[in-house]
């Protein structure tokens, strides 16, 4: 059985999947959520995809060029740094 993420608004630990909107539904209070929702990435418009891939490219450089991934990833270097920079909070939090 898939683990899904409780529900932001009542806090329910069960949801319907629903693949045509890629979001998820709550079985208690029916209110639509998607995984993004509650997480520190809620208000960004890019997809979790790319913040995993600009995570991994943050893990393998050496030194942190926000340009190339701006250039990357088709942000401008001010919404590139700004989701670098939730990125590293979040991983400094972690540890």
């Amino acid at each position: 059985m898939n683990k899904t993420p409780d529900c932001p608004h009542c806090g329910h630990g069960e949801a319907y999947e629903i693949s045509t909107r890629n979001t998820l539904r709550c079985k208690q209070c029916l209110r639509h959520f998607s995984l993004k929702s509650a997480s520190r990435y809620r208000s960004a418009k890019v997809s979790l995809k790319t913040i995993d891939a600009i995570r991994n490219q943050i893990a393998g450089m050496g030194k942190l060029n926000i340009a190339e991934i701006g250039r990357t990833h088709s942000l401008s270097y001010r919404g590139a740094y700004y989701l670098v920079k939730r990125i590293l909070k979040e991983d400094e939090s972690q540890q």
